[in-house]
């Protein structure tokens, strides 16, 4: 992991996982450069199941005289898609009083999305260099996918650092309009159409 390396002091990804908010620095670079190679290695994980790009958005999103590709259209997708999120979550966050927490919860995805990129990278190994059927792989990746979603959502309500709100009320706020909802609609849009 790169940003281990450079920007965290050359701890091992061991070491990051173990380290607790206070002994870290660039919490924000590392969510940076995690969240797009996050972004990054989902759309390789989702290109083989995109069926076409819409026509609206073949037709008049070129850049340079050059369609987007299957990969470009899920990852121009997945960045617009984390990108809103991240923005509403920070407006959540402030609008709900908890702007402080805002710097546990972004660390605590840190340690999160490292181990989930770790996995989705094997996944994308077995998935473009096995021989596996494409749609059991689909729906095993579904699987896998909604089970760390879940998880996610888990880690974060019951995770040592306090990550989301102290109120309940507002936790499963959080869960309901930034979680679920958004997902809904990026799901909508990549595989369904406009």
């Amino acid at each position: 992991m790169l940003s281990s390396r450079i920007l965290n002091k050359g701890i091992s990804l061991i070491d990051f996982l173990k380290s607790t908010q206070e002994d870290t620095s660039n919490v924000f670079i590392n969510w940076g450069l995690i969240g797009l190679t996050y972004v990054f290695v989902l759309s390789i994980f989702i290109t083989r199941y995109i069926p076409v790009v819409p026509r609206l958005i073949a037709e008049n999103i070129q850049i340079q005289g050059y369609t987007l590709s299957r990969f470009g259209f899920a990852f121009i997708g997945l960045s617009i898609w984390a990108l809103l999120r991240s923005f509403l979550s920070f407006l959540f966050y402030s609008s709900s009083f908890n702007r402080e927490r805002w710097k546990y919860f972004i660390f605590t995805l840190n340690k999160y999305y490292s181990l989930v990129i770790i996995f989705i990278s094997c996944l994308i190994i077995v998935q473009y260099f096995y021989p596996i059927d494409r749609f059991v792989f689909f729906d095993l990746g579904l699987f896998v996918l909604f089970f760390l979603f879940v998880f996610k959502n888990f880690y974060l309500l019951f995770n040592i650092n306090p990550a989301f709100p102290k109120e309940w009320y507002y936790k499963f706020l959080y869960i309901c309009t930034l979680q679920i909802l958004p997902t809904l609609v990026v799901w909508k849009f990549l595989f369904l159409g406009l």
